[in-house]
């Protein structure tokens, strides 16, 4: 008798697993089609498509890799939860991705909408160049008395606080304000050395959106503006405000020369993600951001070769990951 009780649940269990594995299988099968195109809107083909569904089983990703006919399309099917993760590739390009949005209903097993189109824009690697490239977080502003004089070639304070000779930066601490952890008041204050230096926000362009490259590859000539605030206060009942954010921009130029009206000299560069200040846990204030230099004068190109960043012994979070 107890045999057969064993045999029984074990074929009882056998049919529950069987269900379960049944009902795994059921992931809603999904399908789309990436469209590959360049800066021009020119189809791109034989670029390498990489889309990651899911394993109706495991629920792990399950990759489907292909390549783009001449009109620049690739289309692939797999099950989903809900979204599809790819990127594109292609030597000579940047990698990128694309919009994609959450499917909307299942029907029939399948997911909607079935086999829409999303663009992704390659674009073409041209003229990478050694820059000067460092992310600089919570760098400790080194006192509250007088402005402060940053070197971006070296990529330290001027004396007496650090190595660098040339104050490209002007950093201030204008206000400071510490009573605890969540109320707090900074604000700091970037100018520049010469009369024609200064910084341009700006907005990235819709084509660099989903790719690694996401800047117009040449700083502007002119239009730059020679001050920059910025401020950081938190109030137990108002909360964490900040007047900068990681989505701001920033083209550059110092070392800024000028010869008969006619511009002789300058240092072109970027700042990505913001300059926000803050002043927990320093006796000062500190900045956060990232900037690229491009040490050769009235060169604009920014476009940053990955291998070879001209500010050498940094930790690896220093460096910059985007080009």
């Amino acid at each position: 008798m107890k045999t057969k009780i064993i045999i029984c649940l074990a074929a009882l269990l056998g049919l529950a697993a069987a269900d379960i594995a049944k009902k795994q299988i059921e992931l809603p099968i999904a399908r789309l089609t990436v469209k590959v195109i360049d800066e021009q809107g020119q189809a791109v083909s034989e670029a390498n498509v990489n889309l990651v569904f899911q394993d109706p089983i495991t629920r792990k990703g399950a990759p489907v890799d292909g390549r783009t006919d001449v009109a620049g399309i690739f289309s692939a099917e797999g099950g989903s939860n809900s979204r599809v993760g790819g990127n594109v590739q292609k030597e000579g390009y940047y990698r990128a991705g694309f919009a994609f949005k959450d499917f909307i209903e299942v029907k029939d097993g399948r997911w909607l909408p079935w086999d829409a189109t999303y663009k992704s824009i390659l674009r073409p690697i041209v003229k990478p160049v050694p820059l000067c490239a460092r992310v600089l977080n919570k760098l400790q502003i080194p006192t509250l008395s007088e402005p402060c004089g940053y070197d971006l070639v070296i990529s330290d304070w001027v004396a007496p606080w650090g190595k660098g000779k040339t104050s490209d930066l002007v950093i201030k601490v204008d206000e400071r304000r510490y009573t605890a952890w969540g109320d707090f008041d900074v604000a700091v204050s970037v100018t520049f050395s010469n009369p024609q230096d200064g910084l341009k926000e700006v907005e990235l362009p819709e084509y660099g959106r989903y790719s690694t490259f996401k800047w117009e590859r040449f700083a502007p000539e002119e239009g730059y503006t020679p001050t920059f605030n910025t401020r950081t206060s938190s109030h137990p009942v108002n909360g964490y405000k900040s007047t900068s954010s990681a989505q701001q921009n920033f083209f550059f130029r110092v070392r800024t020369a000028y010869l008969n009206g006619k511009l002789v000299g300058g240092l072109y560069g970027k700042i990505s993600g913001g300059i926000i200040a803050d002043v927990r846990n320093s006796d000062t204030a500190v900045l956060s951001f990232t900037y690229y230099l491009n040490p050769t004068s009235l060169d604009r190109n920014l476009e940053w070769d990955k291998t070879k960043n001209l500010i050498s012994g940094l930790r690896d979070e220093e460096n910059p990951r985007a080009p």
